[in-house]
Parts: structure tokens; sequence; C-alpha cells
């Protein structure tokens, strides 16, 4: 029986485990460790001592950080750069993504490589070598140590990487402060988006985010398409992030690059017992990596596989960029991007001017409106027992246009008793998706009525015209697609609030949730879409003057994507 050993060199602060029983079956032997933490020819020569054995059931990992089996402090080797694992099959090396390479035997490798006696191993500087079918010679050394068993299940994984462009220039130009306090923004939102669409984030690598979809294989069209729409909600998401909170936007946007790959892989478990880490091996990884490296060569800042595309079929709109060249492959690999660039390229525009004090009055007008009994009433039920299939139709939803029916009302000079009623009809004008989702404008108008007579503060034609106004954001059917009606008074701030979104940076994100609460295919929703902006027409002087422009945009990139999408 035997274990894996490592002789003692405090000096170089190697990572050691626990003893283990198990066959040792592989011997490594350092042969020459990273002169960077080394001060003399000696100290290397005396590194060049340490010797790993391994036991079947064993992994063992290299890298820069510390909670791996051999940390090599040298800046060309990545924080978890590749592991070794050990099985009844015999001996394993994968390269963990890592930015300079893993050699074998002089050669680059990318996909896991069977080892036998006799081969080097080179990270670095760093040279291994391996002799299979070793037994321990040394049971008394000073300091003993055990990988954690093997625990890789074969899956199919989707690998996205997000990754700030130009990080390294940011950090130059402007105050450590303001970019850390960005990043770490950044970081939580994408998380944020990357558990919201069923994936899990693997680790954070710097300035890059990595995530992961995974399962059967018979399960990969529906995580794929889950996988990119979460990495173009990421694109949206980072530019209204840079233009809201990023102090230096308008000099130096804050932009993030996608890349996704789809394959096979092994995922599971591995490390020391109390540093275990979870993570996925293969050259699905090592390719998605590529991918993100090879982006600005294609001017894209989008970038996946064309087995990812196509895996994902219309859950987003995609095209093809052809083929390239990835350092490591004898093949080229077809690759894609979003078509018309749609998240890049829609626009974060800056709302319409508005003076300081429209600003106010409009920040004022709403806190009041949220201590409004009705209105803060309905918004809680509707926080709390709207059904979460409601994606679009959420209680967000009505928040946003309660927002900007107060804002396009007092933009054009309404106030008081106007204001505080189109208020009421902002908050309850989806309230019917709690009852009935068919004929949810008349529930809707049922819940406002019943609120405004318990309350005994309004008269009959008040409550009257609130009823008319939420009866009035119903779309009806035409030979075209569904159409807005044309409103006059109180009832086209509502409907203009209440689309809104068609005249505003983000229309695509809200596209989207639009489609995904349907369940129709991206043609399908593009479609309609479409026909709704070219036969819409705003109701009010403010929503024109603010939302136009924009709406005038939005139509003519969907029209780009229809074009490209049928041809």
């Amino acid at each position: 029986m035997g274990s894996l050993f490592v002789r003692q060199v405090p000096e170089l602060g190697v990572t050691v485990n626990q003893a283990n029983n198990n066959p040792v079956i592989a011997r490594l032997t350092v042969d020459r460790f990273p002169g960077e933490d080394c001060r003399s020819p000696g100290e290397i020569q005396k590194a060049a001592s340490q010797v790993y054995e391994l036991a079947e059931g064993q992994t063992f990992r290299i890298g820069r950080a510390e909670n791996n089996d051999l940390v090599l402090h040298n800046r060309k080797v990545s924080r978890y750069h590749a592991i070794i694992t050990v099985s009844s099959f015999g001996v394993v090396v994968c390269d963990l993504s890592s930015l300079n390479g893993t050699f074998v035997n002089g050669a680059r490798i990318t996909t896991p490589v069977d080892l036998t006696s006799g081969d080097v191993l080179a990270i670095a500087e760093t040279q291994v070598v391996v002799r299979i079918g070793q037994t321990s010679s040394s049971p008394d050394d000073s300091l003993h140590a055990c990988t954690q068993p093997t625990q890789f299940t074969d899956v199919m994984v989707t690998v996205l990487l997000a990754d700030v462009c130009g990080y390294t220039r940011l950090s130059q130009a402007f105050p450590g402060q303001d970019v850390a306090q960005m990043l770490d923004l950044w970081f939580r939102s994408v998380s944020q988006i990357v558990v919201s669409a069923g994936g899990q984030v693997d680790k954070y690598i710097g300035d890059c985010v990595m995530a992961l979809w995974h399962g059967k294989k018979s399960e990969a069209p529906g995580f794929t398409a889950s996988a990119v729409r979460a990495g173009a909600a990421i694109m949206t998401e980072t530019k209204l992030l840079s233009a809201a909170q990023w102090k230096h936007h308008h000099s130096s946007p804050w932009r993030c690059r996608i890349a996704l790959n789809t394959g096979e892989a092994l995922i599971g478990v591995l490390g020391a017992a109390g540093r275990r880490d979870y993570t996925v091996l293969g050259d699905t990884v090592n390719v998605a990596f590529r991918l993100e490296e090879n982006a600005d060569k294609l001017q894209t800042d989008f970038i996946c596989s064309q087995r990812t595309a196509q895996l994902a079929g219309d859950a987003v709109p995609m095209v093809g960029l052809g083929s390239i060249w990835l350092e490591g492959r004898e093949e080229e690999v077809e690759v894609a991007t979003l078509a018309e660039r749609v998240w890049l390229d829609s626009c974060v525009a800056a709302p319409a001017p508005v003076d300081k004090g429209l600003a106010a009055k409009h920040a004022a007008a709403l806190e009041k409106m949220h201590r409004h009994p009705l209105i803060a009433g309905v918004l809680g039920e509707l926080g709390e027992n709207l059904p979460g299939r409601y994606v679009y139709h959420a209680a967000a939803h009505t928040e946003r246009v309660l927002d900007q029916a107060v804002f396009l009302a007092l933009f054009d000079g309404i106030e008081g008793r106007e204001l505080e009623l189109l208020g009421i009809a902002a908050a309850f004008h989806d309230s019917g998706f709690l009852v009935d989702e068919r004929h949810h404008e008349e529930e809707s108008a049922g819940k406002a009525v019943e609120a405004m007579h318990s309350d005994g503060g309004y008269t009959e034609e008040e409550i009257a015209l609130v009823r008319e106004m939420i009866l009035a954001t119903e779309l009806v059917s035409s030979t075209g697609g569904r159409k807005q009606r044309a409103a006059a008074g109180l009832a086209g701030y509502l409907l203009d609030a209440d689309l809104a979104n068609i005249g505003r940076e983000d229309f695509f994100v809200r596209l989207e949730e639009v489609r995904a609460e349907s369940g129709r295919s991206w043609k399908e929703e593009l479609k309609d879409a479409l026909d709704l902006l070219q036969a819409h027409r705003w109701n009010t002087p403010a929503a024109n003057a603010c939302y136009e422009a924009t709406k005038q945009k939005n139509t003519a990139v969907l029209t780009r994507m229809i074009e490209r999408l049928t041809l």
C-alpha cells in the first residue's frame, strides 16, 4: 500500500494534504521549479528533488493558486493551470484552459492526454517527469500528502466566458476605486443573470467570469439556449450599467466580451480535503477561451461556436461569421455572432434633456405615489402574489409604467388630482393578471373600481375615468398584428407609458421577456414587434419628444434582423 509523498522544501510553499492507502501507480519528479521564487541556482537544484507519488483514484492539480497540490509562483502559470488524474484506465493530464499552455514532450495539449512512463510535462519553467507503475520508497518522509479522490462525470456542457474589454487600460487610466467599484457591481450583475438563466458561476478569473450549463446530451438544446440568452442579457446589462453607473462612460464606456462553446467535458470535484473545487475539464473549455481571445479579429464582442448556435436554435437570432483557426487545433472552427449584433448596436441613448427642476419634481411625485394607500397596496400584492411565469408582466413592469406615466404627465404640465388618478390607473393596469390572464384588462379595471369605492374618496366620474384608462391599454387585433388604440387625455399618457420600452434603450431586453413569457419563437416575436413599431404612434407630446428617435432606431434594427433571418 502507498501514499502520495512530497519531500519538504519549505521556502517554495508547496501545498500538501493527508495520507491515503491506495496503491501508488505514478511518480512525478519535479526536475525544475519556477525560477521566479528561487533566489539562487542552489535553490533551483534543491527544488529539483521534489517527488510526488499518486495512487489510483487521486487527482493532482498544478497552478499558481495556493490551494493547488503543486503551487508554482510564476506569472506565466495560471491560477489553475493543469490537472493530472489517476484511475484504473491510466494517468491523464488536462490543461485547465491556461493562458500559456501545458506541454507534453514539447507539444502543447488542447485535449486530455494519456501519459506513459517517461513522458515530460512542461509548465512555464517547470518540468515534471512521469513514471508509471512505481511504488513508494520513502514511507518515513516528514511530509505526507494525498489528493481528493476523483469525482468526475462525462457531461455535455456549454461554457460561457464574460470578460471586461480593455480592463488593463481602464485600470491605468482611471482611479482604482472607481474601477474596483464598477467591477464588483458588474460581477454581481453577471452572476445574477447566470443564476437566473439556470447556470452556475464556475470561477472568477481576474476580470473574467466563467459560467457553466451542463446536463445530458438530450438536454443540450435547452440549456445551451439558456446560456446564449444569458450572454445576450449580459451584453445589454453591461451597456446599461455603464451608462447608469460608470463615471467615465462617455469617454471610455464599460464593455464586455462574450464567448460560448458547447461540447463534451468532464465535470466534478477535485482538490484536497478542505480545499475542494468544482470545475470542468476538457477541450470544450479550451475552445471557449480561444474563441474569446480571437473575437477582436472578427470585430465582435459576442462569439460562439457554430455548434452552440445550432443547439440554441432561435433562442437568440444569430448569423455565421465563417471559420477561424484556433491555436493548438488542426481544423478551423466555425463561429457565429448575434444577428446584427442587436444587443451591441441597440442604443443606450440618454433620455431627452430634462431640467433639474422637472427631475426633482418627478422624484418627489413618484415617492408620493408609492405612499398612496391604493397604489402601495396593489404594488405589494403584485410583488407577493403574481405567478413567476409572468416574465414580462411582472411587478417590475408595473413599476416602470408608473414611473413613466408620472414622468410624461409632468413633462406636459399635468399635476394634482389628474396626476393622482393617472398613477392609480398605472398601478392597477395589469393587476388582472392575478385573476385571469385572458381578460386581464377587465379584471384590472374591476379591481381598481372596487378599491376606489372602498376608499370612499373618489367621485363616480373619477372612478369611471380610471376604469376607461385601464381598458384602453388592451391591444386590438388587426390584419397586420396586434395594435395599440389611439387615446386622448389621461388615457394617452397611460398607453404611452405602457409601451415606452419600444422607444427606450432597454427595448430588446423587454422583447426577450415578452418572448420568454409567450414561449414563441424569435422569428414570430420579431415579426410581430416590427408590425407593432411600424404602426405605432405616440398619443402625447411628451412621449413623442422623449421616445420617437430611439423607436425609429429600434425599428431599423428589427428590419435588418428580419431581412438577415429570411435569407
